[in-house]
C-alpha cells in the first residue's frame, strides 16, 4: 500500500476474512454413472464439509423430490478434497435433469455454506453444415459421443428423409468422434435428412437426432431488363445488354412480341421470343425462388419452345443459351410486369428479372 504521507501507511486496519471454498465438477452426462465434485479451500483452514442433496428436478424445472438427503462428508487435506456422487445419490440420470447440492463447513465458530447444481448433459453432439443442392461438393455431418468418465462401447448412425421416413443404419464402424458424408444432389431441394446417432456405454445408451435440410444451390447473379416495341431490339442474356438483331448474330437471345388477337380490336397480347440458340421451358414460382443450379441444369429441354406470346406477371421460364458451339449458359427468368396501356400496341412492354 502507498500513502501521501509516510505515517499514513501504518494506519491500516486488518480484518480476518475467515475462509472460502470453491466447488467444481467434471460434469455428468446420461451415459455416466457418477459425477465428482472437487473442493478448493485456498486458505487451507477447513478440515471437512458436509454435503446435502436439497432437491432434484426434471428438464422443465419441476421438482422431483425436495426431501433433503445427507450425502456424507468431504475430508479436506491441504485445502483439497473430492466426492464421487452416483446417479442414485443424486436421483437423476436423464438429460437436463438437475440436482441441487449444499456444502457446509465451519471455521472459527462461523458456518460457511455454498451451493452447487449438477445437470445431466447430452453426451452426443452433432454438427451439420449448411448443405446445398450442388454437384461438386461432399458435405460432412460431424458428431461426437463423449461421456465424462465412462468408456463408449459402440456408436451407430441412422438416417431417414422426412419425418415420415424410415431410419436405415449406415455402415460402420464409427469412432466416438466421426462424420458421415452427404451429397446434396442425392436428395431433393426441401428435403430434410434426420441423422440419428446412438452411443452405448455399459448398460446405458443415449441417442441424439439432428435435422439437416437440403437448401437450393442458387444462381448468384440477378439482372433486370425491359422489352418493348423498339425496332430490332433484343437482349443478350449472357452479357446482360441490349443488342440490335441486325448485327448481334447469335448474341440476341430474347425479343419482344406483341399483337392483337383479332384484327382491328381486342386486348393486346404481349410476350417474347427466344432467338438463335436460346430455348425456354415453362417453370414455376418455386423454380424462380430456389433458382437451384442442379435442378435448372437438369431440366429436359427436348420439348423446349422459342415462343411465349402471351405472358402475365409472375410467369417463370427456365432458359438456356449458348454462343456458337460453346457451352450452354443456364438460368431462370420471371416476368415481373406487363404493361398494356389502354391496349395501345406501341406503348406495350414487359419487365423481366432473371437469375443465372
Amino acid at each position: 500500500m502507498t500513502a501521501c504521507q509516510k505515517d499514513e501507511a501504518n494506519k491500516v486496519d486488518f480484518y480476518n476474512l475467515g475462509t472460502e471454498f470453491l466447488i467444481s465438477s467434471d460434469g455428468l452426462t446420461s451415459l455416466d454413472n457418477s459425477a465428482t465434485v472437487t473442493i478448493d479451500n485456498q486458505q487451507k483452514n477447513l478440515s471437512s464439509l458436509s454435503v446435502t442433496l436439497l432437491n432434484n428436478s426434471d428438464e422443465d424445472g419441476n421438482v422431483l423430490s425436495d426431501s433433503q438427503k445427507d450425502l456424507g462428508t468431504i475430508d479436506l487435506t491441504d485445502g483439497s478434497g473430492s466426492m464421487t456422487l452416483t446417479n442414485a445419490d443424486l436421483g437423476i440420470s436423464k438429460i437436463d435433469y438437475s440436482a441441487s447440492l449444499q456444502f457446509v463447513g465451519s471455521y472459527d465458530g462461523k458456518t460457511i455454506t455454498r451451493y452447487k447444481t449438477i445437470t445431466v448433459a447430452d453426451p452426443i453432439s452433432i454438427e451439420a453444415p449448411d448443405i446445398t443442392h450442388r454437384t461438386d461438393t461432399v458435405f460432412h455431418v460431424l458428431f461426437s459421443v463423449e461421456p465424462v468418465t465412462e468408456t463408449v462401447d459402440g456408436v451407430t448412425v441412422e438416417t431417414k428423409v422426412g419425418s415420415a421416413g424410415t431410419y436405415a443404419a449406415l455402415t460402420g464402424p464409427f469412432n466416438t468422434t466421426d462424420s458421415i458424408e452427404v451429397k446434396g444432389t442425392d436428395y431433393n431441394v426441401g428435403d430434410t435428412i434426420f441423422v440419428k446417432v446412438t452411443g452405448t456405454a455399459g448398460t446405458k445408451s443415449a441417442t441424439s437426432v439432428a435435422k439437416v435440410p437440403i437448401a437450393p444451390y442458387s444462381f448468384s447473379n440477378v439482372e433486370t431488363f425491359t422489352l418493348d416495341t423498339t425496332s430490332n431490339q433484343a437482349y443478350d442474356l449472357m452479357k446482360t445488354r441490349y443488342v440490335n438483331t441486325t448485327a448481334a448474330g447469335d448474341s440476341a437471345d430474347v425479343q419482344f412480341t406483341a399483337a392483337y388477337p383479332v384484327v382491328g380490336g381486342g386486348p393486346v397480347h404481349v410476350g417474347f421470343n427466344a432467338l438463335n440458340n436460346a430455348q425456354l421451358v415453362k417453370g414455376s414460382a418455386d423454380d424462380y425462388t430456389n433458382a437451384d443450379m442442379a435442378a435448372i441444369e437438369a431440366t429436359d429441354f427436348s420439348g423446349s419452345t422459342t415462343s411465349a406470346p402471351d405472358v402475365a406477371a409472375g410467369d417463370v421460364y427456365i432458359f438456356r443459351t449458348k454462343r456458337g458451339t460453346g457451352d450452354y449458359m443456364y438460368g431462370v427468368l420471371k416476368v415481373t410486369a406487363v404493361n398494356k396501356p389502354q391496349g395501345i400496341l406501341e406503348d406495350s412492354s414487359i419487365e423481366i428479372e432473371y437469375k443465372y
